[in-house]
């Protein structure tokens, strides 16, 4: 039931996201909480999530990327600058190309989720494989 309710949490919160523009109530919550929104989800991606249910996460990036993408480059960016985190196993370089690919494939899904699937991963300790 744990990947059920991940889905249904990532799926309302990408539908909470899609408001951005059309309510300043919904827009001013969003920026309030920005840097904890990029941080949690970051950090379930990293290790605070099961495997099984990162790659729902992904779906939070896109209407993320669609309402405020200059925001979610420069939160993502200083989230992913802090030494150790969301793990030791992730290096500087792999962190700078998921900030980046997230942006380039920002409104490809599909590929989102593959590429946080495939950072997850390398948090975790395995292999690289990012896409590039």
């Amino acid at each position: 039931w744990y990947q059920r309710r991940v889905r249904e949490v990532s799926r309302w919160m990408a539908q909470f996201l899609t408001h951005f523009t059309q309510n300043t109530t919904v827009a001013d919550a969003i920026v309030s909480q920005f840097d904890v929104l990029i941080s949690e989800l970051v950090r379930g991606i990293g290790t605070a999530a099961p495997s099984s249910t990162v790659e729902f996460l992904g779906d939070v990036f896109v209407p993320l990327s669609q309402c405020c993408t200059e925001l979610l480059c420069n939160t993502l960016k200083k989230t992913l600058a802090e030494e150790g985190f969301p793990t030791k196993h992730v290096s500087r370089e792999e962190k700078d190309r998921f900030a980046s690919t997230v942006m380039k494939f920002s409104h490809q899904k599909r590929r989102l989720k593959v590429l946080v699937k495939e950072f997850s991963f390398v948090c975790r300790g395995y292999n690289s494989t990012l896409v590039r």
